[in-house]
């Protein structure tokens, strides 16, 4: 259960913020703080768990540091290549950024590397994230390693046919392009 001081908390974390998602969240926090002082309860479960929610939303967030797109992300942008991790691709935005998003083309951004940080949306879970801080750390040899792992090439993702190809984990064409 959400206590009185959790949404005062939440309330001032919010207040601090000057992100668009953060616009009159404190306040509803202060409403629904009042309420449980005054009522002794919320309204509703539903009630409840927004509050619940809240408190969470309210929470920093992670970052991750991406120093300047180092080793493999600069690919993205230098050579505007995507790379295909599995659980999510890494890919260059009309923007100039550089976005984390599905799979799938048209399901989801789950986060984008601006000015050097990683802002992470919703739907990139820590095992996602994991993979990125790994692929970060080692380069071009975790991208391999993903790729020989799928069958797939790991940056433009088609099938890998050839034992070559198939042991360096990206084809010949993306390979050439390096």
């Amino acid at each position: 259960m959400v206590t009185i001081e959790e949404l005062t908390t939440a309330a001032e974390r919010f207040s601090a913020r000057t992100d668009d998602f953060a616009a009159g969240k404190a306040t509803i926090c202060l409403d629904l703080a009042n309420g449980l002082r005054r009522f002794g309860r919320f309204a509703s479960d539903k009630q409840a768990g927004f509050a619940a929610k809240l408190v969470t939303w309210s929470q920093p967030r992670q970052s991750a540091p991406a120093a300047s797109l180092p080793g493999v992300f600069s690919l993205v942008v230098d050579k505007g290549m995507s790379l295909h991790l599995g659980a999510c691709k890494v890919v260059l935005f009309q923007s100039g950024a550089v976005g984390i998003v599905a799979p799938v083309f048209g399901q989801g951004t789950y986060g984008v590397i601006e000015s050097g940080r990683l802002k992470r949306f919703a739907g990139l879970t820590d095992e996602m994230l994991a993979l990125l801080l790994d692929v970060e750390a080692r380069g071009l040899e975790a991208v391999q390693e993903i790729g020989r792992a799928t069958g797939r090439c790991a940056i433009c993702s088609r099938m890998l046919t050839n034992a070559e190809s198939i042991a360096a984990g990206i084809g010949p064409i993306c390979a050439e392009r390096f």
